[in-house]
């Protein structure tokens, strides 16, 4: 379903990298707690987790790497997002993340108003 990003094992990034990864395991598995994570460490790629989850829960899944700022580090997401002939679909989930989570972007909107 989606392959994660975390960075490389280089001595400078290590401990960062491995930090950004433990807490992004810590808090996929306590919003989905079916959530089947693999590790998919390359010495090349770095720190990667394999995420499953049924495919019904794909969209919620979405929704929270983007209202959590998870979504950069997300393969399937940055797909969707790079993607022209995605805007549609790349504009939905942003939609639904400010649905299923509108505090986490009030600040962002507040910010934008008072600009």
């Amino acid at each position: 379903m989606d392959l994660m990003y975390f960075g490389y094992d280089f001595p400078d990034e290590r401990s960062m990298n491995k930090k950004a990864q433990a807490d992004f395991i810590s808090e996929v598995k306590a919003k989905f707690p079916d959530v089947v994570l693999n590790n998919a460490y390359d010495s090349i790629k770095g720190f990667r987790q394999d995420v499953r989850l049924p495919k019904e829960r794909k969209d919620d899944y979405y929704a929270w790497l983007i209202a959590h700022g998870w979504f950069n580090l997300s393969l399937s997401v940055n797909l969707i997002m790079m993607d022209e002939k995605q805007k549609d679909e790349a504009n939905r989930l942003v939609a639904l993340a400010k649905s299923q989570y509108p505090d986490n972007f009030i600040k962002e909107e507040k910010n934008n108003a008072d600009a």
